[in-house]
């Protein structure tokens, strides 16, 4: 922010820019989302300045100006939030990606002078990187950020502050994504739900991976979880040293819930089965007080900034009586909107409410997200997100509920429902022959299933995995991992995304 500010008095096209970004923000504060008012005056006048934006930088586009590569960098971000702001969602993606081709193009062409060179490295790319989050989990592919301006590639013992520590797991964060994006196409999967929680994207590889290449996976996904233990090692020491940053502050907290959620994306990246989340019931339980606390925090702050907002509102207002229309308007309705340009944890909660079996875990999460329903962080929109997770555990929890009274009158037979190693042909007149067994559990809120691994007559019994499957009541036995079908949870996503 500081650096748009320094621009804001020196280069016209910032200046309108940053008006009309202002002027968006402020309708949203007091206007929220209403469509009826989508045409209020402090709208109009963000067109305008955008528009006024966009006509002064083509035009000084064509002459040598001495801030030319930050400029245009500066204005694609400024851009980038409006978008946001709008809900104009592919737009936005358009933008980040359009932003992250032309930093990878300016610095690799242009010989920067090193004060320029600097105030990227330093303020302009941490903020593509940290954006690079949302164009990944959307399913848009990126370029990498040059490595002459990440500042965060070689990790200390202790961070020295905050920002070094947000810049350097920000930077592990954007490989990690990237890392995941090029896997899952490589392995023809589409990557977006249920594995990244992404719209649909045509980044699919054609050639299928060989042995070598499934190996290089491997290894990187091992870098990659070192790089974050090694971040949190030095994180936990700045922590507990500090005396400038307090724990619960929402940088501190925001940075261990990304953390956590970087670990479990990064773990479970290469994983076929859903069951392979339940190794992560700790670090899903761990998120919770943290998003919590995350959520008071920024409530605090939001309340604050309003007041002041409002404050200000009251002092422009004409003094004595006002008539006519004039006198209704005078007094806008605040709405309960909280826009960030940044992502913070609604993806993060609706992980778990879609991968964790631990029933209370997963319905906290959600009640976490109707809490700040209003909460819009970018194109992640808390209540959208709040139906979609709502919708999962309906299914897996009525699916469950099916199948465990039919088990209690015939013994349970899972004929049809085939593992995901062990597809059969729809007239190939295969079955399953093993049965399952039910057993108790110390846990008052489920059952646990046993599913023997099932022989199918057109594979070998060394072609199946050998352990028995394990799932419990609250979770959807329409496949043998105790999970809703990927093409079912996938069709659900996409039919409530579109209606919300």
């Amino acid at each position: 922010m500081s650096t748009v500010l320094g621009f804001f008095h020196l280069t016209p096209s910032i200046r309108h820019a940053v008006l009309a970004v202002s002027s968006l923000h402020e309708s949203l504060i007091y206007d929220g989302w209403s469509l009826e008012k989508k045409l209020a005056n402090k709208q109009i006048f963000a067109l305008q300045q955008y528009n006024k934006a966009i006509s002064i930088f083509q035009r000084q586009a064509s002459h040598k100006n001495d801030n030319e590569p930050i400029v245009p960098l500066l204005l694609c971000i400024l851009f980038v939030c409006m978008e946001f702001m709008q809900r104009k969602n592919a737009e936005a993606l358009i933008h980040l990606r359009q932003g992250r081709q032309l930093l990878s193009t300016l610095v690799r062409s242009s010989h920067l002078p090193n004060g320029q060179l600097e105030m990227i490295r330093q303020h302009i790319a941490p903020i593509y990187m940290r954006s690079g989050l949302t164009s990944y989990l959307f399913g848009i592919d990126t370029v990498a950020v040059p490595k002459m301006v990440n500042s965060s590639l070689d990790l200390p013992a202790i961070f020295s502050s905050i920002q070094q520590a947000r810049h350097a797991f920000y930077s592990i964060l954007d490989d990690s994504l990237r890392w995941r994006f090029v896997y899952k196409s490589s392995q023809h999967l589409d990557p977006r739900i249920p594995t990244d929680f992404a719209y649909q994207t045509a980044y699919i590889n054609k050639t299928p991976p060989t042995p070598q290449d499934i190996r290089a996976f491997e290894l990187e996904q091992q870098t990659l979880l070192s790089r974050l233990s090694k971040w949190h090692t030095a994180f936990s020491l700045f922590k507990s040293t500090s005396s400038e940053e307090s724990p619960s502050t929402p940088s501190m907290l925001l940075l261990q819930i990304l953390y956590h959620t970087s670990t479990i994306w990064t773990s479970t990246a290469m994983s076929k089965n859903e069951t392979d989340f339940d190794e992560h019931t700790e670090r899903f339980g761990v998120l919770i007080p943290l998003c919590a606390d995350y959520l008071e925090a920024t409530k605090l702050g939001s309340r604050v900034a309003k007041d002041e907002l409002s404050h200000e509102h009251k002092l422009r207002q004409p003094k004595g009586p006002v008539l006519g229309k004039r006198q209704r308007n005078t007094h806008p309705q605040e709405s309960n909107l909280v826009f960030t340009f940044e992502t913070g944890i609604v993806p993060t909660l609706f992980l778990i409410a879609a991968k964790c079996r631990h029933p209370k875990i997963r319905r906290a999460a959600i009640s976490l997200l109707l809490t700040d329903e209003e909460r819009y962080e970018n194109l992640w929109k808390a209540k959208s997100f709040a139906s979609i997770a709502t919708r999962f555990v309906d299914i897996e929890t009525k699916s469950a509920e099916e199948y465990r009274r039919r088990s209690v009158k015939q013994p349970f037979t899972p004929a049809g429902i085939v593992n995901s190693f062990c597809q059969l042909p729809q007239d190939s007149g295969s079955t399953i022959k093993d049965s399952c067994t039910r057993q108790e559990t110390d846990s008052s809120d489920a059952q646990t299933y046993v599913f023997p691994t099932p022989t199918c007559a057109n594979r070998s019994p060394k072609e199946l995995q050998s352990t028995n499957h394990v799932f419990s009541a609250e979770c959807c036995p329409i496949n043998t991992c105790g999970r809703l079908n990927s093409h079912h949870r996938q069709a659900e996503f996409m039919w409530l995304t579109y209606r919300t």
